[in-house]
């Protein structure tokens, strides 16, 4: 099973300190299903979407325990975790909706 990871080009030396609550996104993954899509946030926050065609983008949850920029997420192969990690140097793995 792949997994796409989609991160932006620019550098995160230029992201706003979380503490300001700037908005913004500085990495997406999408599960391999194609069905949830997750967003690492500026604010320090992992929010996950539905991701089908006839969607509209609902979001299904906000994750916070990071306390800095989320700077990378990505679904395990199977599904079944999100990880995250951030700026504030920690790694965190979420139990996530099954395929």
């Amino acid at each position: 099973v792949a997994v796409r990871i989609v991160r932006t080009h620019a550098p995160y030396a230029n992201v706003v300190s979380s503490a300001m609550k700037q908005p913004g996104v500085s990495a997406v993954a999408i599960r391999a299903d194609d069905k949830i899509v997750a967003c690492g946030c500026w604010d320090g926050k992992v929010r996950v979407f539905e991701y089908k065609a006839k969607s509209k983008g609902r979001l299904l949850a906000v994750l916070k325990y990071h306390e800095d920029v989320v700077t990378d997420v990505a679904f395990a192969p199977d599904g079944s975790v999100l990880v995250s990690a951030a700026r504030d140097g920690l790694v965190c793995l979420w139990p996530i909706f099954p395929q």
